[in-house]
């Protein structure tokens, strides 16, 4: 078992690292004998040398080796403790009383994810449990963690809120602090390192991680915070500015607001910008996401047209560009979208961050965008029967395609029944058949991205049972968006009827256009089953049925087992089969 740091410090742009690189010769000593006892299965003698690094680092006041024994201690004794996340908090929380800066701001901020981790793993016994009334310890909070497994969610959220605000404290000297300092323990992801280069960066980031998650199990006060002051979306010294004013100081939604207010202020006068262009883009998209104002759309672009507009040439400004792309592309399904052709805008859009910034993460993300955009989508539509010989419309739903190319297949009525019930779709086998007729259809090209709709014509068709297949392209293979439609060409048709006093279901046929009942057709009934050995529905024969001078017969069930059945009716080279059950039992 190679040496695992536990996630508790997974977050946001950072997360816990293996690396050995820059460690000090003796630690690495140490770590290479732990590694090598859990390699040989000896985690007791792995934890009884992670307790001797443990000793030692709090002796020179080492912030990363105490935190990387912590979490690797924890981690070894976690598969042989049922009650794994409780000892963790114990443990942590034990730690914690004694902790200096910066190991007790970060010790308190991996216990506010802690008790809310341990609340979402046992969200549904505790929502069932009742308030109680509990002792509170020094910092006012509930206490024994004897008493945790009786806790409300209010009072996860509580401790949760408490440790989150807690990891704040000392934040003018956090704000010196800079993470590369805690190389051991934290990596920045790629290319993200000058965006959250302080403690104070990683620290307030996890507490807005935190407070921006949904409270719906958390009881809210009649006066409950919400984000309807415009200012939310101000630029930035507006925002800053703004005293957002409520009574319900508590909820997460205004704890996020202050804490981007303060993030912003730590950043406004940075050197470079990109920082603050980092924590401004997050802010706008949080108060976009929460706010109820009902023209929050518009102030949202508008803010990240003002971002991307101040900074022009700065990367990670081109994100505000690249968040109104999406936006725009987000509305595709709207009728006001396609008025004003706001997929061409997005893709506009997207092409010059990618010409102005080619590396970027901007770039990166516009790329896929314009691949969802130019994305292509093919289904048709047709009535299940249509009368011989006469011409019948295919309704064609489509985006991003020219041109379909459409073939006819005859099938017969064995394979019409079993492809009426492919719920897989397997139809590779006619794909490559010959058709009986081909065509090509050109679709309205209206380049704005958009899905539509059209209706071509069938031509008329022969009594029989068909597939039509519609592609992109001529090969008909997987290169492009294929579809089929079965058809069922047929002069006849069927109602069906319960009688309560009487058993069984009426069944009356008659000629599809004229509504003339027809005498003498023979009817055949068959029960569908799924076979789960090869996972298809297979067809069971029933019982066999002729209609009277009426046109009619009755369906009773003759077989326990089976109470619906479809029909397949035929007369002469006609035959209509339709999916559709009928009962037997009245039911």
């Amino acid at each position: 078992m190679r040496i695992i740091i536990c996630s508790l410090l997974l977050s946001l742009s950072f997360q816990i690292t293996l690396s050995q690189t820059n460690m000090n010769t003796k630690y690495d000593v140490k770590w290479r004998a732990v590694d090598a006892a859990f390699k040989k299965g000896l985690s007791k003698t792995a934890e009884t040398e992670i307790e001797s690094i443990l000793k030692m680092a709090k002796a020179e006041k080492n912030t990363e080796q105490i935190i990387k024994s912590l979490c690797n201690y924890r981690v070894s004794l976690s598969s042989r403790d049922e009650k794994s996340r409780l000892h963790d908090i114990e443990l942590f929380n034990k730690e914690l009383r004694d902790a200096s800066f910066p190991l007790k701001q970060i010790l308190h901020s991996m216990l506010g994810d802690l008790y809310w981790t341990y609340y979402q793993e046992n969200r549904y016994l505790i929502l069932d449990r009742t308030q109680i009334n509990a002792a509170a310890d020094d910092d006012g909070a509930k206490t024994a963690q004897s008493d945790i497994e009786t806790w409300t969610a209010t009072d996860f959220y509580e401790r949760a809120y408490t440790h989150f605000n807690a990891s704040l404290t000392e934040s003018e000297r956090s704000k010196t602090f800079a993470l590369n300092n805690l190389a051991e323990i934290l990596t920045p992801e790629k290319n993200t390192a000058h965006l959250r280069p302080m403690l104070y960066d990683f620290l307030v980031n996890r507490a807005i991680a935190y407070f921006a998650q949904h409270e719906n199990e958390i009881t809210k006060p009649a006066y409950a915070f919400e984000i309807n002051d415009e200012k939310a979306f101000g630029d930035v010294s507006t925002f800053m500015n703004t005293n957002f004013k409520t009574s319900d100081t508590t909820s997460q939604k205004y704890q996020v607001l202050k804490l981007y207010q303060q993030l912003l202020s730590f950043h406004q006068n940075d050197a470079k910008p990109d920082a603050l262009i980092d924590a401004d883009i997050a802010r706008l998209l949080f108060v976009h996401q929460q706010s109820n104002l009902t023209n929050k759309k518009e102030l949202y672009v508008a803010a990240l047209k003002s971002i991307s507009g101040h900074y022009p040439g700065n990367q990670q400004a081109a994100m505000a560009s690249y968040y109104i792309a999406e936006t725009y592309s987000s509305e595709q399904t709207k009728p006001q979208a396609a008025a004003k052709n706001t997929l061409s805008e997005a893709k506009t859009i997207c092409l010059r961050i990618i010409e102005n910034f080619p590396k970027s993460e901007a770039a990166n993300r516009a790329e896929l965008l314009i691949q969802q955009i130019e994305t292509h989508a093919l289904s048709i539509h047709t009535e299940k029967v249509i009368l011989p010989d006469a011409p019948s419309l295919l309704k064609i739903e489509y985006r991003n395609i020219q041109q379909v190319f459409c073939k006819i297949v005859k099938l017969n009525a064995k394979e019409y029944k079993e492809y009426s019930y492919s719920y897989q779709n397997d139809f590779k086998e006619l794909l490559t058949r010959n058709a009986i007729k081909t065509w090509t259809s050109a679709l309205p090209d209206l380049k704005d991205f958009q899905p539509h709709s059209t209706e071509i014509k069938i031509d008329a068709l022969p009594i029989g049972m068909y597939a039509l297949l519609i592609s992109e392209n001529a090969q008909f293979d997987h290169s492009g968006y294929t579809d089929i439609a079965l058809i069922n060409v047929s002069e006849l048709a069927y109602l069906y009827a319960n009688d309560q006093s009487k058993p069984g279901s009426t069944v009356f046929v008659m000629h599809r256009a004229t509504g003339e009942p027809l005498t003498a057709v023979n009817a055949k009934t068959w029960a569908q089953n799924y076979n789960y050995n090869n996972q298809k529905n297979e067809l069971k024969e029933g019982p066999h049925f002729t209609t009277d001078k009426n046109g009619s017969f009755v369906i009773t069930q003759v077989d326990a087992k089976v109470s619906a059945y479809s029909l397949e009716l035929y007369k002469g080279n006609d035959t209509l089969f339709l999916n559709s059950s009928i009962y037997g039992n009245n039911s």
